[in-house]
């Protein structure tokens, strides 16, 4: 997957044109929210990735049962999640590391790594299914092809 940055501003002081703190932070929850337009779940979905932050776990939830199928490790304080469109795939974004894990849905096991840069929150697929966008702490927005 090709990948580029795209700034949105920070979260501190003002910048070089003297735009306020207030704006930039008003513009990244904008962007927050466009993103979660794009986050709509399949109606007929039977499965939950819930992160789990401090135990560095996702819980494997099967949604008609409401119980855990199984648990997979090997994040670094998991948390957003995302699936694909065809939903052969969950994203999890890394707060500790500034990585996006790929599971593969069908075997629950991660099957790429993929760096983000420092503290990636939320994660949603683009509504074709050839990108992804991931919203960083420093008011970043990654975009992954």
């Amino acid at each position: 997957m090709k990948s580029t940055i795209t700034n949105i501003g920070s979260h501190s002081g003002t910048n070089n044109h003297g735009t306020s703190m207030f704006l930039k932070t008003i513009r990244s929850i904008a962007v927050v929210l466009l993103l979660a337009l794009f986050m709509l779940a399949d109606a007929d979905a039977q499965t939950a990735y819930i992160p789990n932050y401090w135990s560095n776990t996702v819980s494997v939830i099967n949604v008609a049962t409401n119980t855990v199928t199984t648990t997979i490790s090997g994040f670094s304080y998991p948390k957003g999640v995302c699936g694909s469109i065809d939903g052969s795939k969950a994203y999890i974004t890394n707060y500790g590391n500034g990585t996006v894990s790929v599971i593969n849905t069908a075997s629950n096991t991660i099957t790429a790594t993929i760096s983000v840069g420092s503290y990636p929150l939320g994660i949603c697929a683009s509504p074709d299914g050839t990108k992804l966008y991931v919203v960083n702490k420093s008011g970043t927005v990654k975009i992954i092809n």
